[in-house]
């Protein structure tokens, strides 16, 4: 049979997980808490808008919602960004973006007393919240 974290990573991979539509910041974070409450790691990457990014990308958080899901608690909060419009990210001579309209953070640490813990951007996609990746940028 195979592991949790391995399904996961290959659902990601294969671009296999529906979206779950929240309509509102807060909904996006009843989602996120709903999730790390019920331990459900499929439902906290239903609440990432993956659309636009590649294998590595996908990988890559599948590995980070592994470690999230391996800490004992969690401690879920947001912030308000200072910039505006979506960075311009380069990475080993290749372009990147976010893939939605970047108007908040999304802070998961283990505790409240920890710097243990993920920020990630977080934004709205066609009315729906969720968090955002880097994706290749078009030229």
């Amino acid at each position: 049979m195979m592991p949790r974290a391995s399904i996961l990573a290959l659902a990601l991979t294969l671009g296999a997980m529906p979206v779950r539509a929240a309509e509102s910041r807060d909904g996006l974070m009843f989602s996120l808490n709903s999730a790390l409450m019920s331990r459900d790691r499929a439902a906290f990457a239903r609440c990432v808008n993956f659309t636009g990014a590649d294998e590595a990308t996908r990988t890559a958080f599948a590995k980070i919602i592994d470690q999230i899901f391996a800490w004992p608690g969690h401690y879920v909060f947001t912030s308000e960004r200072s910039g505006q419009g979506n960075p311009d990210i380069e990475q080993n001579g290749r372009k990147y973006t976010l893939n939605g309209d970047w108007k908040f953070q999304v802070h998961v640490f283990l505790s409240k007393t920890t710097s243990k813990g993920f920020v990630f951007p977080a934004g709205s996609v066609n009315g729906q919240f969720f968090i955002l990746v880097a994706i290749p940028a078009k030229p």
